[in-house]
C-alpha cells in the first residue's frame, strides 16, 4: 500500500479546491531520496508510520488579547481574540474574500512543487484567514498546541496585508507525543506593507514537523522572519518568496539548537523579479550528539531584476564527531548588474579557544557553552540562548 493510500481515510471533504489539491497530489506523488529538495530528509520513518484519525480535544486555554490559538492543527475561533484586524476561519472568509483566495489557490495548484504543501490544502480541517487593512499597525500572537499519538495535524494560514499595513507575529509551537505537524502559511504583502514573524518551535523528539511558507511582495514591501527551533525526529522548513515589485525586501534568519538524534532541514528559494530588490538569508545550526541538519538555499535573479542585492550564509557548529551538517547554497543570476554572495561553514570548537577558557577555571561543558553563546549571539541574545539549552 502506498503512503498516499494510507492517508486516504483522512481525506473526507468534497470541497472543489481540496479535491483539486488531492488530484494534483495523486499525479505528483511523494518524494524520495532522488528528489533534490529532499535528498537529505529521511522520509522512510514517516512513510512507515500508520497515522490514526484525529480525536478532537480542547484543553483549557486562557484567552489573551490579539491571540490566535491552534489546537492539534485546527484553528479554534472560540479560543481566539483578535482586534483591529480581520481574523476569520477560512470557511467563513471564502464567503467575503473568495475571489482573493481562489485566485491564490489556482496559482498554487499550477505552480506548487512541494507535495506536503498540496497535502495540507487537501486535508486541513479549519484554516485561518487574516487580513490587515491598509495603514493599520497591529501585533498578534499565534499559539500552536499539539498533542498526539500517531496523529496528523494540518494547520493552514492565509495572511494578507493591505497597502502600508504593519503586522508583528509572535508564533509559539509546543508539542508532546508522536505526531505529524504539516503546516502551511501563505502570505501576500501589498505596496509598502511590513510583516515581521518570529517563531519559537519546540516539537517533540518523536514528532515530524513540516513548515511551509509561501510569500509574495509588491513594491516597497518588507518581510522579516526569525526562527528558533530545537528540531524534531524530522523537522523541515520550506520557504519560497517572490519579490514582484521594486524595493521589496526579504530577510530570513534561523537558529537551530539540535541534540540527541534530532534533525533540521531548511529548503529556501528566493526569486527576484523586479529591480532594486534585496534579500538576505542567514541560518545557523548548533549540533551535538547524533544530530543532523541540512541547508539548501537558492537565490534566483531574473533578467529584469537589475540592481538586486542578495546574500546567503549558512554556519554550522558541530560539538560532536557523530553530528552531521550538509549545506548547499547556490545562486542563479540572469541580470548583469547585481550584488550577490553565498557561503557556508562547518566548524568544531577550536582547541586554542577551549584551552583558553579551560585555563580560566571553566569545565569542558562550560567552555563549550560559552563558545556556543558566541556563535549564536549574532542572531539571538543570551537570555534566549540560555532558555533553549
Amino acid at each position: 500500500m502506498s503512503f498516499l493510500e494510507t492517508l486516504a481515510p483522512h481525506y473526507k471533504s468534497r470541497d472543489q479546491w481540496k479535491q483539486k489539491a488531492w488530484e494534483r497530489l495523486h499525479l505528483k506523488g511523494f518524494p524520495n531520496r532522488k528528489w533534490g529538495a529532499f535528498q537529505y530528509v529521511p522520509l522512510k520513518a514517516l512513510y512507515e508510520t500508520s497515522f490514526i484519525p484525529l480525536t478532537k480535544a480542547t484543553p483549557a486555554i486562557e484567552k489573551k488579547k490579539n491571540t490566535c490559538v491552534f489546537v492539534n492543527g485546527e484553528f479554534r475561533p472560540e479560543l481566539s481574540q483578535v482586534e483591529q484586524i480581520i481574523c476569520l476561519p477560512l470557511s467563513e472568509a471564502i464567503r467575503s474574500y473568495g475571489m482573493l483566495l481562489h485566485k491564490n489557490w489556482v496559482q498554487m495548484l499550477a505552480e506548487e512543487t512541494n507535495p506536503f504543501f498540496l497535502l495540507n490544502h487537501a486535508l486541513y480541517e479549519e484554516g485561518l484567514f487574516l487580513y490587515v487593512p491598509p495603514q493599520v499597525q497591529s501585533s498578534i500572537e499565534w499559539l500552536f498546541l499539539t498533542v498526539g499519538d500517531s496523529t496528523i495535524h494540518m494547520p493552514k494560514m492565509e495572511v494578507h496585508l493591505g497597502k502600508g499595513a504593519v503586522l508583528n507575529i509572535q508564533s509559539h509551537h509546543r508539542g508532546e507525543g508522536s505526531y505529524w505537524h504539516n503546516e502551511s502559511l501563505s502570505m501576500s504583502l501589498d505596496e509598502g506593507a511590513r510583516l515581521f514573524l518570529e517563531e519559537k518551535i519546540s516539537h517533540s523528539a518523536e514528532a515530524f514537523g513540516f513548515h511551509s511558507k509561501r510569500l509574495k511582495l509588491k513594491r516597497d514591501a518588507k518581510f522579516e522572519c526569525l526562527v528558533l527551533s530545537k528540531g524534531a525526529k524530522v523537522e523541515r522548513h520550506d520557504i519560497a518568496a517572490v519579490l514582484k515589485g521594486e524595493n521589496g525586501e526579504v530577510d530570513l534568519k534561523g537558529l537551530s539548537l539540535l541534540s540527541e538524534k534530532r534533525e533540521m532541514h531548511h529548503h529556501l528559494f528566493v526569486k527576484h523579479e523586479a529591480p532594486h530588490t534585496r534579500s538576505n538569508q542567514h541560518y545557523k545550526t548548533v549540533l551535538s550528539d547524533r544530530a543532523r541538519s541540512s541547508f539548501e538555499g537558492k537565490i534566483y535573479v531574473e533578467k529584469e531584476a537589475q540592481k538586486t542585492e542578495a546574500y546567503q550564509l549558512n554556519n554550522n557548529l558541530l560539538l560532536s564527531p557523530k553530528a552531521q551538517a550538509m549545506s548547499k547554497p547556490n545562486l542563479e543570476i540572469m541580470a548583469d548588474d547585481v550584488k550577490a554572495s553565498h557561503g557556508a561553514t562547518c566548524t568544531q570548537p577550536k582547541a586554542d579557544e577551549m584551552f583558553y577558557l579551560r585555563t580560566r577555571g571553566l569545565s569542558e561543558k562550560e567552555a563549550k557553552r560559552h563558545l556556543v553563546k558566541g556563535f549564536c549571539r549574532e542572531l539571538m541574545n543570551d537570555e534566549v540562548i540560555d532558555a533553549s539549552f
